[in-house]
């Protein structure tokens, strides 16, 4: 056995240099081109599997003559707006100026104070019920005023002097007719019926 160990070994040194040769390595640019052939194989089998449409062709029917249309055509309304001509007048407010005069009915005022010691200037601002304008004053030393005015909207005011302090006061109202009385409260113009205090 200690013949044949040599020749064993002999047999496995050649047998071992007999073998297959290494395999060579793979160079960077074949690497690429591999790779790039490989997503464009998959590339072209994705697309391969997206569902493809395909469009129906049109088909001959027959389209109904056409008819006879009537054309609309837009009109505009012309609205005249009145063309305002200025003259002389037509700067001046009409209604600040006295109203002595009026058609509008007749109502009674009567303009009293519960403020003792005190003088006041009232003004009432009237727009009557037949459209006319103005305004009428009082002064009130103690005592009452008054006396006819025409039916209408009004804007009162007083301007109130009294030894302890001064004041102003206004109220609106619409009256058709009657008796009133306007009394000066401390800070108030109030309207009463005409039989006030003793209604």
């Amino acid at each position: 056995m200690k013949r044949l160990l040599p020749f064993i070994l002999l047999f496995s040194f050649i047998l071992s240099a007999c073998g297959a040769e290494a395999a060579p390595a793979a160079e960077p640019v074949d690497v690429q081109a591999t790779a790039e052939a490989m997503a464009f194989a998959m590339l072209t089998e994705t697309q391969a599997a997206m569902p493809t449409f395909t469009s129906v062709p049109p088909t001959n029917t027959a389209m109904p003559l056409p008819t006879e249309t009537q054309t609309l055509i837009p009109t505009v309304e012309i609205i005249e707006t009145p063309t305002l001509v200025a003259t002389a007048t037509s700067t001046k407010d009409v209604c600040n100026q006295p109203l002595t005069s009026w058609t509008a009915n007749d109502a009674k005022m009567t303009i009293s104070s519960d403020i003792k010691k005190s003088t006041a200037v009232v003004s009432l601002y009237v727009l009557t019920e037949m459209g006319e304008c103005g305004y009428m004053s009082y002064t009130l030393d103690g005592g009452t005023t008054g006396g006819t005015i025409p039916a209408g909207c009004y804007t009162a005011l007083a301007w109130v002097k009294t030894p302890q302090r001064d004041f102003s006061a206004g109220t609106s109202f619409c009256i058709t007719g009657g008796s009133w009385e306007l009394v000066i409260k401390d800070g108030l113009l109030v309207l009463h019926g005409g039989c006030y205090p003793n209604c």
